[in-house]
């Protein structure tokens, strides 16, 4: 309680929690490294549904379109009923899966170390196996955000910026950032540009039109 500064409620969402959970509405979304995926109700910690992976997650879920997206090390990109935990679709990669899915609009993308990058509709109809939209295999990194029907995508090992076409998956340009050590947006639509270079100072960076 924020008030008094005791403890009001508990509940154990995972057994190893490592990763930090996402709070959505009146929703947590935790993930643990055994696998398991847990919906709790923010204003009772009360579960409301809970999956088990057939492997370890080791990356951040992401929340949209009324669905939860988890990518596992078992290979699979899973989307679930935020309000039931119903599985509405998981789609079968070629590897082990480490980074975590990003929700634009209804659309899904994400980074497969085999495949490229990979873009799935968020809610298709009658698609157990999910919808591919695209694959892009040259395309490394995650995605950051979109401006003007452009992705930028961020790859940390190589300290490169990729403009890849939304609609499509062409590359259209790549650029060299060798100083910057943390990257993130303000927005994952039309969002500024935020990062931390070597020497620790913060930078802003913004599109010019």
């Amino acid at each position: 309680s924020y008030g008094v500064g005791h403890m009001w409620r508990a509940y154990q969402a995972v057994p190893t929690l490592r990763i930090k959970p996402i709070l959505y509405r009146d929703h947590v979304i935790a993930v643990g490294q055994d696998g398991t995926v847990t919906a709790i109700r923010a204003s009772r910690v009360s579960r409301m549904w809970r999956y088990q992976a057939l492997a370890g997650i080791v990356a951040r879920p992401a929340v949209g379109n009324e669905a939860v997206y988890v990518a596992s090390r078992d290979q699979y990109l899973r989307a679930f009923d935020l309000y039931n935990g119903r599985r509405l679709w998981q789609y079968l990669t070629e590897s082990p899966l480490e980074q975590s899915p990003v929700v634009i609009g209804n659309r899904v993308y994400q980074y497969v170390p085999t495949e490229g990058l990979v873009c799935l509709e968020a809610r298709p109809q009658n698609r157990p196996g999910g919808r591919v939209m695209w694959r892009s295999p040259d395309v490394q990194g995650q995605v950051i955000t979109r401006h003007r029907g452009m992705l930028l995508v961020w790859d940390d090992e190589k300290r490169e910026m990729t403009l890849v076409a939304a609609d499509s998956g062409d590359v259209e340009s790549s650029f060299q950032f060798p100083d910057i050590q943390h990257i993130w947006t303000s927005d994952e639509t039309s969002g500024n540009l935020l990062a931390i270079d070597r020497r620790g100072r913060l930078i802003r960076l913004a599109p010019r039109s």
